[in-house]
């Protein structure tokens, strides 16, 4: 976020709004709970299934991301297209090429991402009330993503649900 700032000249968030989040019509994302229209947020639950008011973290800007299905979908369509969305460039190729070049091979890790036998990348998230697992094949154009509304959620990597949607991805 520091970088962004300093090389455009604008707050991280406002720049995510402007370049990010408009152009690819990411209405119900942000890094704040307080920019969201709260009657289409879902109730989060820790793992011992007791409800928690939503909350911001200390994740920012690293992570945190407020978001529905349907606007992180766009997202990582930019990313399966080189950086383009319905004809319009949000990242330039070169720096979807860098964000998806694997830095640590032992680790599988790129810059955000996390690369995978069969050219698949992929990143979690989890914080106390909800967890994301996001996994898509640039050459195929195929991409899934899986949420849930509870700490410690069954989306991940050998989990039962990421199994099942893993497997029928595969299919297509």
């Amino acid at each position: 976020a520091y970088i962004v700032e300093v090389v455009s000249g604008e707050d991280f968030k406002v720049y995510c709004i402007t370049h990010i989040f408009g152009p690819l019509g990411m209405e119900s994302s942000s890094f704040s709970w307080s920019d969201l229209d709260m009657s289409k947020a879902v109730t989060l639950y820790l793992q011992n299934r007791m409800p928690i008011a939503p909350y911001d973290d200390q994740l920012y800007p690293g992570g945190s991301l407020k978001t529905s299905v349907e606007d992180f979908a766009r997202f990582m369509m930019v990313y399966m297209n080189g950086g383009i969305y319905k004809g319009n460039r949000i990242l330039s190729e070169q720096s979807i090429n860098d964000i998806l070049t694997l830095q640590n091979p032992a680790t599988g890790k790129c810059l955000v991402w996390d690369q995978s036998a069969g050219n698949w990348y992929s990143h979690s998230g989890n914080v106390d009330g909800a967890g994301a697992h996001v996994d898509f094949q640039r050459d195929r154009k195929l991409g899934f993503m899986i949420v849930g509304n509870m700490t410690a959620t069954p989306v991940y990597p050998g989990g039962q649900i990421y199994d099942i949607v893993r497997h029928e991805a595969n299919r297509y």
